[in-house]
């Protein structure tokens, strides 16, 4: 079996960040959909693939994190 080539993690700047977000609007459920997305990523560090597999029980909204370990 061939072995998958790793990358290492790259940290995104904050300036980086806000690039990815300014052409998240509020107008589509799309658009805020991505923009939340991009800051759930930011700011919990989460996975594609753990991010993927969040259901709505994972997440108290009250206090703002998710039960995965953010």
């Amino acid at each position: 079996m061939k072995k998958k080539k790793r990358y290492p993690a790259e940290v995104l700047t904050s300036r980086e960040i806000e690039a990815l977000l300014e052409p998240c609007g509020k107008e589509k459920w799309t658009v805020r959909r991505n923009y939340a997305l991009i800051v759930l990523f930011w700011l919990t560090g989460l996975r594609i693939s753990e991010a993927l597999a969040l259901r709505p029980c994972d997440m108290d909204k009250e206090r703002g994190i998710d039960r995965m370990g953010g």
